[in-house]
């Protein structure tokens, strides 16, 4: 059965013009006046959208799970009428929100039950972008997939796939990744694994990963372009933290400062904005560590013990950033300048941080460096409302992928440059290394947003699959479209939680079947492996995505520290004190006893931190 794309066919459906209104409100009115039916009546009758179908009421019932709209890793809970979801709330033992869920939380049974959903995998039958499709069945679909990856196996180009992850499921990026090992490509990309703040930390600390923020201990946040208000991080979290320094300490109010080169609602709401010419925020910072080295305001101890190279970043401030230099290329008053350096050095602890709105610049790197630079100078790293190292959960780890000798080969092959999808797009088109023979697209959609040369990109690629809940601007490039699930219908698991530095861990489990044919992008991983079969298939010894989570949950059980999110700490475990205590596990004779508790509560956490 051929189908057309969204838009064609809606247009199909609803053929609907002025002329064609005037007759059916004449008709109507007509109708009213004769039979005496209710206005209500009439507009019941002019609906022109197909009505789902109600279910039948039954029990209430609730279930724990995670958010996925963002990476921010709230807890929810999920209220039923019988088989339906009708309600989200914000689960309240879990660490990261506490019972509070923001407006996209709130709006997440407005995505799974949106009329627009795919309701079956797609394949292409006519030209690209045209938007000629026939529905298949989700065996035709793993086939068509095992059949092309096969295909680049026994060509001896497996390194040729290209795996793409947005904003989706942590479950689906792990059970990804070790497809891409199993299978012989070392290129996969997730949307925000190259965030400056990020790189700034590797280059300055070596340290890999998510930067992390002490917002509720700090006392003066010095934000360039960090969109605290409007949602960065864990918004909700985040938007608790500012409302904790601000009223949350009786007689101790913090303060936020905000550079930026507009006056956005994060700039609005702070107690001071500091309009920036854009891309200069790297000098205005290094313009702050100016004034603090010059005016002996840095934490020598810390510096003399931690600070590598600090005589030559010494010289290079005092020589080359003097306010009035900075002044001149920043647009910031040289006044200002010193004034802010010397609050941000005396009214510690003090925070500064990079925010997405560096991303777009040439220099973002540097300027993040430059940024966290400042945090350094006084001492705020690894420290009480400072920069912290973000933790990892002493999950189990996974058995070892099997490779054979095709996918040793292909993962030792050069991973292609992916940092952005536009760089994506430009090494596609150039074919270097070599070219990209297959792309996956997992919850992404980058011709949205990207560069125009993607699309072209896209066509360039002989095999395009996208997972995805609509048919947006890249499924409609596609070769294969497959009906993704909703963070409700799906099992994931969240073990870090962007700018929060407590082990954590979140478990969501699906509040209910997955609609119409849609399927979950870690089951199609396992579908696929199974279907390549050998290695691959060896590497996934698990029978569902759940078992697999089972399989690390593991050693939460075994590691008889921390706690199953309980009411006792909501609150008091962001505490300074309380994160130098070790927190002993609760008891449970076995791990079933254990896994069902996590089910109840959501997830587990150890409010332990060692600075």
């Amino acid at each position: 059965m051929l189908v057309t794309s969204r838009l064609e066919s809606r247009s199909k459906k609803m053929k609907f013009d002025r002329r064609d209104f005037l007759k059916i409100v004449g008709l109507g009115t007509t109708a009213t006046a004769v039979s005496g039916c209710t206005l209500q009546g009439v507009g019941t009758a002019l609906q022109l959208t197909e009505q789902e179908i109600r279910p039948e009421s039954g029990p209430e019932s609730w279930v724990a799970s995670t958010c996925g709209l963002c990476a921010g890793g709230c807890g929810v809970v999920v209220r039923k009428i019988g088989a339906r979801a009708v309600k989200l709330e914000g689960n309240p033992v879990h660490p990261v929100n506490r019972g509070r869920l923001c407006p996209v939380g709130q709006a997440s049974l407005q995505l799974l039950y949106n009329p627009d959903r795919l309701r079956s995998p797609l394949k292409r039958v006519g030209e690209r972008g045209a938007g000629k499709w026939e529905k298949i069945g989700w065996d035709e679909a793993i086939a068509l997939m095992a059949s092309k990856l096969k295909e680049l196996r026994g060509q001896g180009k497996p390194h040729t796939l290209v795996v793409l992850s947005g904003q989706g499921s942590e479950l689906a990026d792990l059970l990804m990744r070790r497809f891409l090992n199993s299978y012989g490509s070392p290129n996969f990309f997730h949307a925000n694994s190259e965030e400056p703040s990020s790189l700034a930390q590797y280059i300055t600390q070596g340290i890999k990963g998510r930067v992390a923020y002490d917002f509720e201990n700090s006392d003066y946040i010095l934000s360039f372009a960090a969109p605290l208000v409007e949602g960065w991080l864990s918004p909700v979290r985040q938007m608790r933290a500012l409302g904790h320094i601000r009223q949350g300490r009786p007689g101790h109010r913090g303060k936020l400062v905000q550079v930026e080169s507009r006056l956005s609602a994060t700039a609005a709401k702070a107690d001071e904005w500091i309009p920036v010419r854009p891309g200069t925020e790297g000098i205005l910072a290094l313009g702050f560590a100016h004034v603090i080295v010059r005016e002996d305001l840095y934490d020598r101890a810390f510096a003399e013990k931690y600070f590598a190279g600090f005589e030559g970043f010494k010289t290079l401030v005092l020589d080359q950033y003097a306010p009035q230099k900075a002044s001149a290329v920043t647009g910031v008053p040289a006044e200002v300048i010193e004034r802010l350096a010397r609050e941000f050095a005396r009214s510690g602890p003090s925070l500064a941080l990079a925010g997405d709105g560096l991303l777009q610049q040439g220099d973002a790197t540097r300027s993040a460096v430059a940024i966290h630079a400042l945090n350094a100078l006084v001492g705020s790293i690894d420290r009480q409302g400072g920069v912290l190292v973000q933790q990892s959960p002493p999950l189990s780890s996974w058995s070892p992928v099997q490779q054979d000798q095709i996918a040793a080969a292909g993962i030792g092959r050069p991973v292609l440059r992916l940092s952005s999808a536009g760089i994506l797009s430009e090494t596609i088109l150039a074919e270097r290394p070599y070219k990209t023979n297959a792309l996956f697209i997992v919850g992404a959609n980058p011709l949205y947003s990207a560069p125009s040369s993607f699309r072209a990109a896209l066509r360039k690629v002989p095999f395009v699959v996208s997972f995805s809940l609509f048919p947006d601007e890249t499924a409609e490039e596609a070769d294969l479209i497959l009906p993704d699930c909703t963070s409700l219908e799906r099992w994931d698991i969240q073990t870090e939680v962007p700018g929060f530095a407590l082990n954590a861990v979140g478990i969501g489990q699906p509040a209910l079947p997955p609609l119409y044919q849609s399927r979950a992008a870690a089951e199609v991983v396992f579908d696929l492996a199974k279907a390549l079969g050998g290695n691959i298939s060896a590497s996934f010894p698990w029978n569902s995505p759940k078992e697999a989570i089972q399989s690390l949950v593991r050693g939460l059980y075994r590691t008889k520290r921390g706690v199953i999110f309980t009411e006792e700490f909501q609150e008091e475990h962001l505490h300074y004190r309380l994160r130098q205590w070790s927190w002993a596990g609760q008891d449970y004779p076995t791990f079933e006893d254990f896994w069902k508790e996590i089910m109840a509560k959501g997830g587990w956490v150890d409010p332990y931190y060692k600075y």
